[in-house]
């Protein structure tokens, strides 16, 4: 199974919410109004950035969607292993 390791940079992120709606299986704004993974798929999340790994093969082009939305380009997505 192809993973996804997704990260938002928080300082770069204005808090617009294209993430969220595109995809919120995988996306949600915080308290502090920044983009961060959801629950189920967060590995870490801090102040700065929060990270991700998405396992499943559905979100792919959701994902890549995603990246070329964000405004900001404060979201990466690179395949793992």
């Amino acid at each position: 199974m192809v993973k996804y390791k997704v990260e938002v940079d928080k300082e770069s992120c204005i808090g617009c919410g294209v993430c969220s709606s595109l995809l919120p299986d995988v996306f949600e704004l915080g308290d502090d109004g920044k983009c961060r993974i959801v629950e189920k798929f967060r590995v870490s999340d801090d102040e700065s950035r929060s990270v991700g790994e998405v396992g499943e093969e559905k979100y792919a082009d959701a994902l890549n969607q995603v990246v070329e939305s964000c405004p900001t380009q404060a979201i990466k997505v690179s395949k793992g292993e």
